[in-house]
Formats: C-alpha cells, sequence, structure tokens
C-alpha cells in the first residue's frame, strides 16, 4: 500500500470509528426501516382507497340504471348472462347495501388512519437520507484533510453537531425545511491552501464509488421503472384525455341507439337488444370518468410522473459531476479547488434534491 494511501485509510477509519461510537448506522438503520414501513403502508392505503371508492361509484352507477334493465331470457351473448345472473342478483339485494356500507366505512377508514402518517414518513425518510449523507458532510471539508490525520475525537466532535441538528427534525418542522434551499458554498482558494493534494485523487474516487455512484443508480432505477410503466411517460398525458372523449363517445352512441329504439315494436328481441345496449353506453360513460378519478386520485397521492420527471433532470447533473470525479481520481496532482468544489457542489444539489422530494411529497393530493 502507498504512502497516500495508507493516509487516506487512516483518515477514513477515524471517521468510521466516530461514527460507530456515536450508532450513526444504527439510527440510519432504523430510520429507514421506519420509513420503508410507512413508505409500503401509504401506498397500499391509498391504492385500497382509491379501489374502494371507484367500487362503490360502480355500484352506485348499476343502481341509477337498474330500471332499465329487465331479465328477459330471449336475450343471449354477454347481454342475455348479465340480464339474467348478475342484475337479478344486484337489484333489491339486500347483501348490496352491506357492500357499500362496508366500502364506505373501508374509505372512512383508509383515510382516517393516513392521517399523520404521511409527514412521519416524510420525516422519517428526511432524516435516514441526512444521515446517510453525514459521513460525506465531514469528508468533503477541506479542513479534514489539512495537516496531520484527523483523529476520532475530531470526527465525532463534527458528526456530533450534524446528529444534533438531524435528532431536531419532527413532522411538524417539515414546512419550514421544505421551503428552505441550502445556498452553494464552494470553497475559496485560501480554505482549499494546504491540504493534502496526493490524497484527492483517492478521495475523488472514494466519492464517487461509495456515495455519488449509488444515487446516480438510484435515479436510473426510477427512470427506469417510470419509463417501462408508462411509455416513455406518454400513457399520463394521453389517459385522461382518451377517458374524457370515451366518455363522450359512449354518450353519443346512447343518443344513437336510443333514436334506433324509437323504431322498433317495443318489447321486441330487437329492441330489447337495443334497450340494454342503451343501459350499457351510459353506463360506461359515467363508469369511465369514475374509473379516472380512482386512478387520479391514486397517482396523486403518490406524484408518480412528477418524481420520474424531477429524477431524469438530476440524473443528467449528477452524470457529468461523476465524469468531473473520475477525471479527478486519474490525476496525480488535480486542483484543489475544484475538487473540494465539485464534491461541494455535488454534495448540495443531493441535498437539495432531498428538499424538492420533500417538497413536492408535501404537496400531493392527499391527507396528513
Amino acid at each position: 500500500m502507498s504512502d497516500a494511501a495508507a493516509a487516506f485509510l487512516e483518515r477514513v477509519q477515524a471517521l468510521d470509528a466516530a461514527r460507530r461510537k456515536l450508532d450513526v448506522d444504527a439510527l440510519l438503520d432504523a430510520e429507514d426501516r421506519e420509513a420503508l414501513k410507512l413508505q409500503r403502508r401509504h401506498r397500499f392505503v391509498t391504492f385500497a382507497v382509491a379501489l374502494a371508492g371507484v367500487l362503490l361509484l360502480l355500484l352506485g352507477i348499476v343502481a341509477l340504471g337498474e330500471a332499465d334493465w329487465t331479465d328477459d331470457t330471449r336475450l343471449g351473448g354477454p347481454l342475455g348472462w348479465a340480464a339474467r345472473k348478475v342484475l337479478p342478483a344486484l337489484r333489491g339485494s339486500s347483501e348490496v347495501p352491506w357492500v357499500e356500507s362496508l366500502l364506505v366505512l373501508a374509505i372512512f377508514l383508509g383515510v382516517l388512519g393516513t392521517l399523520g402518517q404521511r409527514s412521519r414518513w416524510l420525516s422519517s425518510r428526511y432524516r435516514a437520507e441526512r444521515l446517510r449523507s453525514l459521513r460525506f458532510q465531514v469528508l468533503i471539508r477541506p479542513e479534514f484533510w489539512k495537516g496531520t490525520a484527523a483523529t476520532t475525537s475530531d470526527c465525532e466532535e463534527e458528526i456530533r453537531r450534524e446528529l444534533e441538528e438531524i435528532e431536531d427534525i419532527e413532522p411538524d418542522g417539515l414546512k419550514t425545511i421544505a421551503e428552505r434551499e441550502e445556498a452553494t458554498s464552494v470553497p475559496a482558494v485560501e480554505d482549499t491552501a494546504g491540504t493534502a493534494s496526493a490524497l484527492l485523487p483517492l478521495l475523488a474516487r472514494y466519492y464517487l464509488d461509495h456515495r455519488l455512484m449509488d444515487q446516480v443508480n438510484y435515479f436510473k432505477k426510477l427512470v427506469r421503472k417510470h419509463t417501462d410503466s408508462e411509455g416513455s411517460g406518454c400513457l399520463s398525458r394521453i389517459l385522461g384525455p382518451f377517458a374524457f372523449f370515451a366518455s363522450i363517445g359512449f354518450v353519443v352512441c346512447h343518443l344513437v341507439v336510443d333514436w334506433a329504439k324509437g323504431a322498433e315494436e317495443r318489447d321486441s328481441a330487437k329492441w330489447l337488444i337495443l334497450h340494454h345496449g342503451d343501459a350499457l353506453a351510459l353506463f360506461f360513460s359515467a363508469a369511465i370518468p369514475a374509473v379516472m378519478i380512482g386512478v387520479r386520485t391514486w397517482r396523486g397521492a403518490n406524484e408518480s410522473a412528477r418524481n420520474a420527471a424531477r429524477s431524469k433532470a438530476k440524473l443528467g447533473v449528477l452524470e457529468k459531476r461523476a465524469t468531473a470525479l473520475r477525471d479527478f481520481s486519474k490525476s496525480l496532482e488535480p486542483d484543489p479547488r475544484a475538487v473540494f468544489g465539485t464534491l461541494a457542489l455535488t454534495e448540495n444539489l443531493l441535498r437539495n434534491e432531498l428538499q424538492d422530494w420533500l417538497r413536492l411529497m408535501r404537496e400531493a393530493e392527499w391527507y396528513g
């Protein structure tokens, strides 16, 4: 091992010893597990409430049009099956009001159960990410790389100050945090003077491998996930207008069928088919917006589309910073101010990205 590598490792080990002494990893694991648990619960509840709401609306739509349905056995195909099996079961059934009551109760309990839960999730995730970045907040400071090797006590003092700030983060204070933007502070030339320049390529490589590439891969995963699920974002843009015009189309079908029905003898086989087609057209004209409201409620509660766009925008910048750090790691004596400036800008970008995510999720269309 070279002298530079040994000196670099000594400083990192001092930092890791201070983190172990203050149980930073244990705090991070606890906050991360809590955030994941609350996130899964939030997503499940929002999906369940949206689904229950859609089913309730569909039952209501069927009930509104049940007078237009008959159980005439002369009908064939799906219409005949629905007329003979499904609709008689719904019409006048004592179980349907109970099902509707259970759906209403599920919606009420779901919304009530999430009050305050989202804020706890966001605060846990925010604390976890601050704890995750704590090591690098210390590493990228020029003072850490000046003079003799840093001691565990020096690192402990730095970490303790950060921990006190992180531990003070509570759900009630998220609004203030979300409205705050961290100013970028690039070290001046005099701040970086005297740093161990031989260690800077190792610092650039260490930050790249242990911090930046983890974030780059995370954003790539998010972008790929939303691209695959939404067809490069096209689905989000066309689904709403498609549903709107599809509903109009079914209303037009209702008008055409209703006109054709008037030319047929009442209660004839053809009249019954047209009559049920008319009822189906009206049902779908109301059901499609009901389904879209449920989908929009679920997506709005999780801000999937806007999170995807945010991830894609940040990914491009982070990849440029990764290229710069890769170049520094290959240089024998890179410019200290350029190295620490790039590190400060990158860490500040990640901090502000966390602020953007917090701001976005606080404004998501849900309760609590």
